[in-house]
């Protein structure tokens, strides 16, 4: 088992089907300041953490559910 400490999650991905229609809506509507954008993905900052909004790139991770990335020193 490993003993590592989670403290900070780095990033939160979350599937849209529209992303010209969420971009608008996290920055325009929520106030996110807007970091870039790369195909099929946009990106801004929520406080300490970033935010993903992007296409799943398959159908089977098409889903509800958020994905979030954790930030660790070292992972073994």
């Amino acid at each position: 088992m490993s003993s590592f400490p989670l403290k900070h999650i780095g990033q939160i991905a979350i599937n849209v089907h529209d992303l010209d229609r969420a971009t608008t809506f996290y920055r325009d509507i929520l106030g996110l300041p807007y970091l870039f954008t790369v195909p099929d993905m946009a990106f801004f900052q929520c406080g300490t953490l970033r935010l993903m909004l992007g296409k799943a790139s398959k159908p089977e991770f098409d889903h509800p559910a958020s994905i979030i990335y954790y930030k660790v020193e070292d992972i073994q």
